[in-house]
């Protein structure tokens, strides 16, 4: 019995692919687009196999099949094909702005293909100028921030004008963002909040959130806590996780820690990176409920799992907590690594300061930690990124500049780092003796 099925199952796999390829192209297109509509994908397929090898057809048309055909992997997960089907259709249809935006969209996130934010921005401003808006999305954002290509205010104020022309109110919240700092010089704060006003009134939740961060800083004059927690709170009600992280925070430093908790557990429900590490906070000092270590180094885990500097630094801060032994030492600058690898100031120059100072031989790299160093010296120049360079200077024998470093840093010192001035006078006393320092 079961043979006999699997046979007649076969064959009907083969009626079906007689069916397709005996139908006209045009049709076994529809009868595709119609199983995509109802998510069957492998029987789309099935339609569109004989279409994307029909020679009879011009490239435009094979180029569409592809392009469909590609759709249909991607939503199965089928990265790599879908990757591969796209680029066909590219080769026939080069100038098509949708397959130009979907493949673009796989170059973004290293899927199915390996990531390259060069070529997907070359691939994305394609599109853009064919016509496609979530393309223009991409690209203003791009040119904002310098993602993939040099940063470049007026064109990304361009396109993120025509992408939120096109409808796309996310491109309102990357506008208002191009006249505040750092990207406006001087920032036009008026402007700001006028288009995030405008993003609100569209819908955007993300407007509110932005507009709670104006509002709690000093970008729009006098700090306005009570009106900043409103659009806070607009938003966290919304389900907007970064705004109910933001709530938490206020209602921490008010005390209010079951509120607090309670808004943090609902942005870790959502998988919000930087809930973890307030939710973490909560557990590891008992404030609202028992502290309870073991369950706040979980929090911290999941959160620098995916990707939140804050968690990964307050796994560092434990794992370097006395006792400290190799193995500590190693997770804590696996830790430090992962903050780095985002250009974070704190977690490049903790990683440039375990290399150069650590006392496990087998964890220093002066050359290493002359690179960091010099790169956190470069995003936030202070007081303890200095002593970190001067550190890194001595660890590869370089006395004289270690010296020179050193020196720097005790006269860049802040009325606040008043507490670290016996500690730097010693790293200094160890540079005069041309001795590296060692924790």
């Amino acid at each position: 019995m079961t043979i006999r099925l699997a046979r007649l199952s076969i064959a009907a796999l083969l009626m079906l692919s007689r069916g397709a390829a005996a139908l006209d192209p045009g049709q076994s297109v529809a009868r595709a687009l119609d199983q995509l509509d109802a998510k069957r994908y492998s029987l789309a397929r099935a339609y569109l196999d004989p279409v994307v090898i029909d020679r009879r057809l011009s490239g435009v048309q094979r180029a569409r099949a592809y392009y469909i055909r590609g759709f249909t992997f991607l939503s199965e997960g089928l990265y790599v094909s879908a990757a591969q089907d796209y680029q066909r259709a590219l080769d026939l249809d080069p100038d098509n702005p949708h397959v130009l935006t979907e493949l673009g969209r796989l170059y973004v996130d290293g899927i199915g293909v390996d990531k390259d934010l060069a070529k997907a921005f070359e691939l994305l401003q394609k599109g853009a100028r064919g016509g496609n808006d979530s393309a223009c999305l991409y690209v203003g954002y791009a040119l904002l921030t310098g993602t993939g290509t040099q940063a470049d205010v007026g064109k990304a104020r361009y396109w993120l004008q025509e992408a939120a022309d096109a409808g796309h109110v996310d491109a309102l919240v990357q506008l208002a963002r191009s006249y505040r700092a750092p990207f406006a010089n001087p920032p036009d704060v008026k402007k700001a909040l006028e288009i995030y006003q405008g993003a609100v009134d569209r819908g955007s939740v993300d407007a509110l959130v932005a507009l709670g961060y104006v509002y709690l800083g000093n970008e729009a004059g006098t700090p306005d806590r009570p009106r900043a927690t409103e659009y806070f709170r607009q938003a966290a009600e919304r389900n907007a996780p970064a705004a109910q992280v933001a709530v938490g925070y206020l209602d921490v430093s008010d005390k209010r820690y079951a509120t607090a908790r309670q808004w943090f557990q609902r942005a870790v429900d959502a998988k919000y990176p930087a809930a973890y590490a307030g939710l973490g906070n909560l557990y590891q000092f008992g404030l609202g409920v028992a502290a309870d270590r073991t369950r706040a180094i979980a929090l911290y885990t999941e959160g620098a799992e995916l990707g939140d500097v804050r968690a990964q630094l307050l796994l560092a801060n434990i794992e370097l907590q006395p006792p400290v032994t190799e193995t500590k030492a190693a997770a804590a600058l696996r830790w430090l690594r992962a903050a780095a690898a985002q250009d974070h100031p704190q977690g490049r120059n903790g990683v440039a300061w375990l290399l150069a100072t650590s006392k496990f031989e087998q964890l220093r790299d002066g050359a290493t930690a002359l690179v960091e160093a010099r790169r956190a010296t470069e995003i936030a120049p202070s007081a303890t990124t200095l002593d970190t360079l001067a550190a890194a200077y001595a660890e590869t024998g370089d006395f004289d500049n270690a010296i020179e470093t050193q020196r720097r840093a005790i006269a860049a010192m802040k009325p606040a780092d008043k507490n670290i001035r016996a500690e730097l006078d010693k790293h200094l006393a160890s540079y005069l003796e041309h001795r590296p320092w060692r924790e």
